[in-house]
């Protein structure tokens, strides 16, 4: 990407998996039922009347993420858990524009019959502002994993230290972590944004989510615990 990347959105297709799109800070992402969304839910194979053609749109203005309701009808809702366990509730009705507090959220859309959950994950200020000046990529990991993705990257690089090839598919990541296959999906989906956000992997590089992780885990091992 020729912009620095200042968000990840991942969302769960029917029959299609996790997909994914980055947001860059010029970006306007408009995420609905209809053909124009990079952001496309409720249209296939799963056909959703009730979700509105465009029903929101995402952008970046000054550090956060801007969730713009488009529609006239449904109201959005973006849920976040704070760092002190609480959990944040930002109502966006018709019409509305608003941002999260916190740089993970969901957003949440409710029609009759229908639902849409969008996964977020935004940037902090100082590593967009890097990447803007062209700065090298940080030489120390500023963040850390859960323990949760902690034995999911295990179980990703586990086998590539071995000297296997090519990482495991997510099938046998869940087997081997004995996690579900939806939470391996939700843990690479999110390692990879923090990864991505913090230029520790290249979107334009390895083809997908699961690849970019297993680089970034084999190239930054302490993430995993083992110093």
């Amino acid at each position: 990407m020729s912009e620095p990347v200042v968000a990840k959105v991942w969302w769960e297709a029917p029959h299609q998996g996790m997909l994914e799109r980055f947001l860059s800070a010029s970006d306007v992402v408009a995420f609905g039922r209809g053909a124009g969304c990079a952001i496309r839910i409720g249209h296939a194979p799963v056909y959703l009347e009730n979700v509105p053609r465009v029903w929101g749109e995402l952008s970046w203005h000054r550090g956060r993420v801007v969730v713009q309701n488009v529609s006239t009808r449904w109201g959005l809702q973006l849920v976040s858990g704070s760092s002190g366990g609480e959990v944040s509730r930002v109502e966006v009705p018709p019409g509305a524009a608003a941002s999260s507090p916190e740089r993970r959220f969901e957003i949440i859309g409710q029609a009759p019959q229908a639902q849409i959950r969008i996964e977020v994950l935004a940037a902090v200020r100082g590593a967009v502002d890097a990447a803007l000046l062209g700065d090298d990529p940080p030489s120390f990991v500023p963040f850390s994993l859960t323990p949760t993705q902690q034995l999911i990257g295990a179980a990703i690089v586990e086998p590539l230290h071995r000297g296997r090839a090519r990482r495991p598919g997510y099938a046998e990541v869940a087997a081997a972590s004995n996690y579900s296959e939806r939470t391996v999906r939700e843990a690479v989906a999110a390692m990879d944004g923090l990864f991505v956000l913090h230029r520790l992997a290249d979107p334009d590089g390895p083809s997908d989510a699961l690849d970019r992780v297993a680089q970034a885990l084999r190239l930054h091992s302490a993430l995993l615990g083992g110093g």
